[in-house]
């Protein structure tokens, strides 16, 4: 179901980040560990975009099967959570 991948969109991005933060904290305390961490961060950021990639598609998807533009709202509810 296509709306099941959007709401998969936040939880991959909190995934990245905690991943991120652990991987500095191995870099930090293992400087041996430097190029492999920074591969580790390539492959986060990669995954990531293809998350999103994914998430494009499935609102394309909404969108010629039910008319529906979820890019819109989403816009809409950033913008209203920032002020």
């Amino acid at each position: 179901n296509a709306y099941i991948v959007l709401g998969l969109d936040d939880e991959i991005d909190q995934m990245k980040e905690e991943h991120i933060t652990c991987i500095k904290g191995k870099i930090t305390s293992n400087v041996e560990c430097l190029e492999l961490g920074i591969e580790n961060l390539l492959i986060s950021r990669n995954y990531e975009r293809i998350a999103d990639q994914i998430t494009n598609l499935a609102e394309s998807l909404i969108y010629i099967y039910k008319g529906e533009d979820l890019r819109h709202k989403k816009l809409a509810q950033k913008e209203s959570d920032a002020e």
